[in-house]
């Protein structure tokens, strides 16, 4: 356990003890130096940031800072976790339990005192029991599962992961010396995010992009199904997109370079595949 949080009297895990239309305006912005966590089944991202503050817009939230969007409506509960001497904010929506996480990020001058702890202990009722949160959380959104075939044709592209072309495409974006815009859309909360990415892991069937100081994007192969490569404008600037689908060809991951001939290399490597 870090020597800041030893220094708490909270216990975890807490629940949210204060209306969450005031913790999103102004509960979340005392929290300070982040790591701003949006998942799906198929894809987590993550992205450093110094501050999460909220404004609001009809039912959806924006912090422009953090690249973050939440719905209101969509939020199921709040709690504040603490996992091996980290402190995090979890939210679970309609989609599932712990789609959006806020996680406290040591920086540079950083005291023993923790912000998340202070608010931990203002604004957080606990400790509640875990068997009943967990419990709780497995009635919580729909389990993506495949078919028999779908989970045979995963199954084989997991097998041949290193061939693949997303795979050959995100390994490529390790060597560009400039940042990539990527989305994790979705209706309950979306994370976007210009990020510059130094390696590639891969393992069974995650691949993961790593930059710095906590930056992550991780895709499940499983779930990635298809790609759509594509053009676009950002201003008066064109892009290169590319668009990644699962099983139900719903979209769960977008990325957008600024790079010239960048979809015309994607579409190389996709039809490469094809030959």
């Amino acid at each position: 356990m870090s020597s800041r949080s030893s220094t708490s009297s909270a216990s975890y895990p807490r629940t949210l003890s204060i209306d969450l239309h005031e913790f999103l305006l102004h509960g979340i912005e005392r929290l300070g130096s982040s790591v701003v966590e949006a998942s799906n089944h198929a894809v987590r991202l993550r992205r450093p940031v110094a501050a999460v503050p909220m404004i609001e817009a009809e039912d959806r939230f924006f912090s422009p800072e953090a690249g973050l969007a939440i719905g209101l409506s969509r939020i199921l509960g709040v709690y504040c976790m603490e996992k091996e001497g980290t402190h995090m904010i979890e939210f679970d929506t309609v989609g599932g339990p712990a789609l959006v996480r806020l996680i406290e990020r040591e920086g540079p001058g950083e005291t023993e005192s923790s912000s998340y702890v202070a608010v931990a202990e203002e604004v957080f009722f606990g400790p509640i029991n875990t068997d009943s949160l967990n419990a709780l959380r497995s009635a919580i959104g729909d389990p993506v599962r495949l078919c028999p075939q779908c989970q045979r044709e995963a199954n084989h592209r997991i097998a041949r992961a290193q061939a693949l072309p997303i795979v050959t495409i995100l390994q490529e974006l390790t060597a560009l010396d400039e940042a990539v815009h990527v989305i994790k859309p979705g209706c309950d909360a979306e994370l976007s995010a210009a990020l510059q990415f130094h390696s590639m892991e891969l393992s069974g069937g995650l691949v993961s992009l790593i930059g710095t100081e906590g930056a992550r994007l991780d895709i499940q192969l499983q779930f990635a199904h298809s790609v759509l490569v594509n053009h676009g404008r950002r201003g008066g600037e064109s892009v290169s997109l590319l668009d990644l689908f699962d099983q139900r060809n719903q979209s769960v991951l977008r990325i957008a370079a600024a790079v010239p001939g960048m979809a015309e290399r994607w579409n190389e490597i996709c039809e490469s595949e094809v030959r």
